[in-house]
């Protein structure tokens, strides 16, 4: 099984980068993607579509999603709510291919802070975030996946340790976080992750480069990942 998790930036269809990202996509065929930060319409036409909900707290733009998960099967069970305590439009479940998938983008340190609804503190949102995601993985059973943007990298770097903490205990029940330390190939650490239940294997990780020559794809490099 191949997974591909990249934050696209919000590229779009008509970009040249967005004409290159989907160019990787479909040379990469994955079975499975997690892509944050996109729009709709463009993922729509690459296999089975589901997301989160449009209304993530900032100003509404047509067609753009946090998450957005892609399936070369159909999905069943779809949930792009979890709880009352998730904040909004970051958050969609759905089964395929026999696995539970979780598509996560977590809140970013300044979320909400000095824009947005501008009601929250440095690190607020994410950590709200996790209170949230900590019920709905705790008791996760076989063939589980969590993927998407967790904005933060494992081992902490210069993240307050109480927010490094409450991400590892979120995540401490019978659940792998894989893509942890340096990617090799880069020299650099990702924020972009995958956890899984202790049932799925890790055969290998591939990064995918922000940049293409000149051309910039991202301020996140993707992976591809085979289990």
């Amino acid at each position: 099984m191949k997974i591909l998790l990249w934050n696209v930036e919000w590229a779009t269809q008509r970009s040249q980068r967005g004409k290159e990202i989907s160019r990787i996509f479909r040379e990469v065929s994955p079975d499975i993607a997690c892509i944050t930060e996109g729009y709709l319409p463009f993922w729509e036409e690459e296999g089975n579509v589901i997301s989160s909900v449009e209304d993530y707290g900032y100003k509404i733009t047509e067609g753009r999603r946090k998450v957005i998960l892609v399936s070369s099967s159909e999905w069943e069970d779809v949930d792009n709510v979890g709880n009352t305590v998730l904040p909004s439009g970051r958050y969609c479940f759905g089964r395929t291919h026999g696995y539970n998938i979780h598509g996560v983008c977590i809140p970013w340190e300044r979320a909400h802070v000095s824009t947005g609804k501008k009601d929250r503190k440095a690190w607020e949102d994410h950590q709200l975030y996790l209170d949230g995601m900590k019920p709905l993985i705790k008791d996760a059973k076989e063939k589980t996946i969590i993927l998407g943007d967790y904005n933060q990298r494992i081992p902490r770097t210069r993240i307050p340790i109480t927010v490094y903490e409450k991400l590892l205990d979120a995540f401490s029940t019978n659940l792998t976080i894989s893509t942890t330390g340096m990617i090799e190939e880069l020299n650099e650490q990702a924020i972009d992750h995958l956890a899984h239940t202790q049932d799925i294997q890790i055969k290998s990780i591939i990064p995918i480069a922000k940049t293409i020559g000149s051309l910039t794809l991202s301020d996140h490099f993707g992976l591809v990942i085979e289990i």
